[in-house]
C-alpha cells in the first residue's frame, strides 16, 4: 500500500534552518541564563532581608525591654507615669524601622523576580514556537509530503465531542496543539496532541465511506482501581466492593442518545481488554474482524496505553492516552546543532508511532474490501 511516508531522513537538508535558529538560540539562551543568575541573587537578598527583619524584631524587643526598665525607674524617681510611653516609642522605632526597610526590599526584589521569570517563560515559549514553525514543520513534511503541520491548532472541539467517550466535564476542558492533516495511503487523516483531564493523541481517520451505525471500542475500566476512573469516561458508574478496595464499571452503552448493545466477540483476549458496544451487531463484527482484533491487541501490547475507538459516519475516532508531549523541541539551553539528529529522529519516531495505528490495523486494505 503506498502511504506517502519517507522512513528515512536526510539531516543535512535542515542545516540552514538549524544555523538560523541556533544563532537566535544562543542570544536568547544568554539572556535567560543572565536572568536566572539575577533571580538567584535577588532570592539570596530576600533571604538576607528576612533574616534582617527577624534580627530587627529581636533587637526591637531587647531595646523595648531595656527602655521599659529605665522608664520604670524614672517613674519611681519622678513619680510620673508619663515615662511609661518611652519603651513604647523606642521599641516601636527599633522594631518598625528595620522591618519597614527590609519589607521594602523584599517587595521590590519579589517584583523583579516575577518580571524576570515572566520574561524567561515568554522567551522559552517563543523559542519553542520558532523551532516548531521553522524546523519541526519541515521535518513533518519530510516524513510525509501530504502532511500539513499547524503547531498552535488542534482538531476542532466539536469532533472531540462527537466521539462521545469522555465525561462531559472533560469534553468542556478539551484543548490541544500540534495539529497535523494529510493522507496515509488513501485515508484522510487528522491528528493532534490533546488534553481534557487526560492527555494523549487524538486522531480521526476518514475513509470516505459511510458506516450504517455506530461502533465503540473502549479500554475496559472493570477491575481498574484508580479513583480517577469515574471522572474520565462518560456513563453511569457501577461500584463493586472487593475487600478494602472499590472496583468501577461504567454504563457506556449510548451514543448521541442512540442505544448501543454490547457486542461479545469471538476473541476472548480482546473482550477482556476492550468493551465493545454497537448499534449494528453485524456491522460491528464486520469492522472488528479476527485479524483486525489481533492487530489492535498487538498494538496495545507494544505500546501499553489505554485506547478508545469510535466508528461513526465515515470516520474512525481514536484516542491513545500516552500522556507524553509530542513534537516538542529541546530546552532553550540545549545546543541545536549538537542535538539535531536526536530531535529529527525523535520527531520521525513520534510520527511513525502515530501513523502505525493506521498501518498496523491495516484499515485501508481490509475495512472496505468486500463492502
Amino acid at each position: 500500500m503506498p502511504n506517502n511516508i519517507n522512513h528515512d531522513f536526510d539531516s543535512e537538508k535542515f542545516n540552514q534552518i538549524l544555523e538560523q535558529l541556533e544563532n537566535s538560540r544562543k542570544i536568547d539562551s544568554g539572556t535567560v541564563t543572565a536572568n536566572q543568575k539575577q533571580n538567584s541573587k535577588l532570592q539570596r537578598n530576600n533571604f538576607l532581608s528576612v533574616l534582617g527583619i527577624g534580627g530587627g524584631f529581636a533587637i526591637g524587643c531587647a531595646v523595648a525591654f531595656v527602655s521599659a526598665i529605665i522608664s520604670l525607674l524614672l517613674c519611681i524617681i519622678f513619680q510620673s507615669f508619663l515615662f511609661m510611653a518611652i519603651p513604647v516609642i523606642v521599641g516601636a522605632a527599633a522594631f518598625l524601622g528595620p522591618m519597614a526597610f527590609g519589607m521594602k526590599h523584599v517587595i521590590k526584589n519579589t517584583d523583579k523576580i516575577s518580571h524576570l521569570s515572566a520574561v524567561n517563560e515568554e522567551m522559552q515559549i517563543n523559542y519553542r514556537m520558532s523551532v516548531k514553525e521553522q524546523l519541526i514543520s519541515q521535518i513533518v513534511k519530510s516524513f510525509n509530503s501530504t502532511f500539513d503541520y499547524q503547531p498552535k491548532n488542534k482538531i476542532p472541539s466539536k469532533e472531540f465531542h462527537r466521539m462521545n467517550v469522555y465525561k462531559g466535564s472533560l469534553q468542556s476542558d478539551y484543548g490541544g496543539e500540534d495539529y497535523i492533516t494529510g493522507k496515509v495511503g488513501t485515508t484522510n487523516l487528522e491528528m493532534c496532541e490533546f488534553y481534557a483531564g487526560v492527555s494523549g493523541l487524538f486522531m480521526i481517520a476518514d475513509f470516505n465511506k459511510n458506516f450504517r451505525g455506530t461502533t465503540k471500542v473502549m479500554t475496559r475500566i472493570w477491575e481498574k482501581r484508580s479513583l480517577d476512573v469515574p471522572e474520565l469516561l462518560d456513563g453511569n458508574i457501577e461500584i463493586k466492593y472487593e475487600g478494602n478496595g472499590r472496583i468501577y464499571r461504567k454504563d457506556r452503552n449510548s451514543f448521541a442518545n442512540i442505544a448501543l448493545e454490547e457486542v461479545i466477540l469471538e476473541n476472548t483476549a480482546f473482550n477482556q481488554k476492550f468493551e465493545t458496544v454497537a448499534s449494528d451487531q453485524i456491522e460491528a463484527r464486520y469492522i472488528l474482524s479476527t485479524s483486525f482484533m489481533e492487530r489492535i491487541l498487538a498494538f496495545r501490547r507494544r505500546y501499553n496505553y489505554d485506547m478508545n475507538f469510535v466508528f461513526n459516519d465515515s470516520k474512525m475516532y481514536f484516542t491513545v492516552l500516552w500522556g507524553a508531549h509530542m513534537l516538542e523541541p529541546f530546552d532553550i539551553n540545549v545546543d541545536l546543532k549538537e542535538a539535531k539528529l536526536q530531535l529529527i529522529a525523535t520527531t520521525h519516531q513520534q510520527l511513525k508511532d502515530c501513523v502505525a495505528i493506521i498501518e498496523a490495523l491495516n484499515i485501508n486494505n481490509e475495512l472496505w474490501y468486500s463492502r
